[in-house]
């Protein structure tokens, strides 16, 4: 993004969206940042001087999120601000579902076989000989308060990536001008009924 900001002026922006960012504005030309998510390790850079930044991230979503916060800063202030789309990298696209989708996995398997525990419980207290039951069911029924614990939030996180995938979606499309919050639903689904084919076909482009 180009514009008629300072550098002070720009690492103001920069501090509202990243509040790790030293408060004092550093007394050269320019200066680089570098963050990584704690939560799905994608990276952001920002290296940004007096009427010029450039903001780099394979994950589309944070920029999306800085071009607005930026964009309102600029506007209250009335100043000038030129913002550019980024240059979508597919494999980059590939690459924050990558991230994502163990973490996805995880959750929607714990949710399966806690759905077992219940009917496993009552087989078990009806009939002594449970040898016919498969190994992972076992494993279910011998982890099942374990698991039960586990599944105490496992919803909420569920429900958490469900829409960082959402959000995703759209801004994943909104760079190049198509809205596709119509097709919101189709995430849904996916997470209804997941599988790693099906999430990289949906963010395939259009």
């Amino acid at each position: 993004m180009q514009g008629g900001f300072g550098m002070g002026q720009m690492h103001a922006w920069v501090q509202s969206c990243f509040p790790s960012v030293p408060s004092k504005v550093p007394d050269q030309d320019s200066v680089k940042y570098n963050f990584e998510s704690c939560y799905s390790g994608t990276r952001v850079s920002v290296e940004f001087g007096r009427g010029e930044a450039v903001f780099r991230s394979s994950n589309l979503s944070v920029l999306a999120i800085i071009k607005d916060v930026i964009s309102k800063e600029a506007a209250t202030t009335k100043t000038k601000l030129d913002v550019k789309a980024p240059v979508i990298n597919e494999a980059s696209v590939l690459h924050v579902l990558q991230l994502l989708h163990p973490k996805l996995e995880k959750l929607l398997k714990l949710k399966e076989r806690v759905k077992f525990i219940g009917a496993l419980t009552e087989l078990k207290a009806q009939q002594d000989d449970i040898s016919f039951l498969s190994p992972d069911l076992k494993e279910v029924l011998k982890r099942s308060e374990e698991l039960l614990e586990e599944h105490k939030n496992n919803e909420k996180r569920i429900t958490f990536l469900e829409h960082v995938l959402q959000q995703y979606y759209i801004d994943r499309f909104k760079f190049r001008g198509i809205n596709v919050k119509h097709r919101l639903g189709e995430v849904n689904e996916l997470i209804n009924k997941y599988s790693w084919e099906g999430l990289v076909q949906l963010f395939a482009a259009a």
